[in-house]
């Protein structure tokens, strides 16, 4: 797979979790009434297990990173971001004023392209000018 074939499906998987953090989120927020950083953190875990399995097997195919070490992986690149993410929120929402659902779109934008550097790099450990063939995880 070319490396801009990988992050076209990468922007692909991307607002499929976008699309269904957003809409997690706002659910939790208005219809549960749960508190912002615990919504946020919540949609977080749920959409980050679904995106991992996608991303790994529509982008990062070729990786020979076992499925086990690439969650730990996974989750060890997301839980760093998370809680960067959570600090930001606080800032956007609390000291800023910003909706909640205005300062998570912006987050998530901003970290699009951070996340699929670190995920191609550290979760499935695949260079950029790799074209291997993609096959099913171990």
């Amino acid at each position: 797979m070319t490396p801009h074939n990988r992050l076209l499906r990468y922007l692909i998987v991307g607002a499929c979790s976008f699309l269904a953090a957003q809409s997690i989120f706002a659910a939790l927020i208005y219809l549960a009434r749960w508190p912002y950083l615990v919504a946020f953190t919540a949609t977080f875990f749920a959409v980050n297990i679904a995106s991992y399995i996608a991303s790994r097997l529509t982008v990062f195919g070729s990786t020979t990173i076992a499925l086990g070490e690439g969650m730990a992986r996974w989750f060890g690149v997301a839980i760093s971001t998370l809680a960067i993410n959570n600090l930001l929120m606080f800032v956007l929402v609390d000291g800023m004023s910003c909706h909640p659902l205005v300062a998570s779109i912006a987050l998530s934008i901003i970290n699009m392209p951070i996340s699929y550097l670190l995920h191609r790099r550290l979760t499935f450990n695949v260079q950029a000018s790799h074209t291997g063939n993609q096959s099913l995880p171990r």
